[in-house]
């Protein structure tokens, strides 16, 4: 019987030591640490231009001051306004202009950008031909 007792309490004292011990330093919850790293990505963003993340995207070079997608134009040359690639905004297609999307959205209206170029972008038929940016905002 004192064996039961005593390996009871070991398997309590084993329990209770193997609890969590974690200490942050700061009573924080989850959603408070989300929101925080929430904020700083808009931050990050809110000092930056919609051409200057856009131009962070590796398929995006910008000439002229407008973006294009890069493999989609390689070796094809002409106006950089005709080569635009086309503008999709929260699954509504906006058109060819970088000015009317720029004039729209700015920067921390965005959430995450997705160049589409190549087979995929053929989903929109020969509006895809020069590569897809395509928007989401908040």
């Amino acid at each position: 019987m004192k064996i039961h007792y005593l390996l009871i309490l070991v398997l309590a004292l084993t329990l209770t030591a193997c609890g969590s011990s974690k200490s942050t330093g700061s009573d924080t919850s989850p959603t408070e640490e989300t929101v925080s790293e929430e904020q700083n990505i808009d931050q990050k963003y809110k000092a930056s231009t919609l051409l200057n993340r856009l131009a962070r995207e590796s398929a995006v070079s910008v000439r002229a001051g407008v973006p294009l997608v890069t493999r989609s134009v390689q070796g094809k040359r002409g106006n950089p306004r005709t080569l635009q690639p086309l503008y999709i905004v929260d699954e509504v297609i906006i058109g060819r202009s970088y000015t009317r999307v720029a004039q729209m959205y700015s920067s921390p209206d965005i959430k995450t950008i997705e160049v589409i170029q190549g087979p995929d972008a053929s989903f929109y038929g020969a509006r895809g031909g020069y590569g897809i940016i395509k928007l989401t905002t908040y």
